[in-house]
């Protein structure tokens, strides 16, 4: 596994030994293809962050900081040890529950990643708790974009009242799904 763009590509990523099951490297690929320049300046969160290559990424291409929550204390090192790495800044990482630590980030971001584990009981509620989270929307600025990944089998995309559905990409036995907080854009382009 390893950072796919921007400044710090190539740079090979540790995966904690704790059940992590980072985002592929191609489907990061796709992701941030789609993302575009929407990503520089950004200001993210990536949640459930395991190994943070999905902020890690966004760092990597130009967003200007990145909080990572993971609970682990094995996920936590590993980001810390990938973002010196991959020599880069803004990234502070906060060690414990998602659900948690939802109301405790300050300020409005552009980008939120979230990545719940897979087919693990109560795995599809984790995402509907996610896409209809008041805390959750809370976060992001308005226009902002959500990055929920999920197990192509989760196929329910409830949605949160102040944002809309954008997209769907399927690849291999994950999914994509992305929601734009509501600015009232009748567009689905990012």
């Amino acid at each position: 596994m390893r950072v796919v763009g921007g400044t710090s590509s190539g740079i090979p990523l540790r995966v904690p030994d704790n059940g992590v099951r980072p985002t592929s490297d191609r489907v990061r690929e796709a992701l941030f293809s789609i993302l575009g320049e929407f990503v520089l300046g950004a200001s993210c969160v990536d949640l459930f962050a395991g190994s943070g290559s999905l902020g890690i990424e966004a760092l990597s291409r130009g967003a200007k900081s990145c909080i990572f929550v993971d609970r682990t204390r094995d996920s936590c090192e590993a980001i810390l040890l990938n973002l010196k790495k991959a020599k880069l800044i803004g990234g502070t990482v906060r060690k414990g529950e998602v659900e948690s630590l939802l109301g405790k980030i300050n300020g409005e971001h552009k980008l939120v990643f979230a990545d719940p584990p897979y087919n693990v009981h109560g795995s599809v509620s984790i995402v509907e708790q996610l896409a209809k989270s008041d805390k959750l929307v809370r976060l992001l600025l308005p226009g902002g974009i959500l990055v929920l990944e999920s197990s192509k089998s989760d196929v329910d995309f409830p949605c949160h009242q102040e944002i809309n559905l954008l997209n769907v990409r399927e690849y291999g036995d994950s999914q994509l799904i992305l929601y734009r907080r509501d600015t009232n854009i009748k567009s689905n382009e990012i």
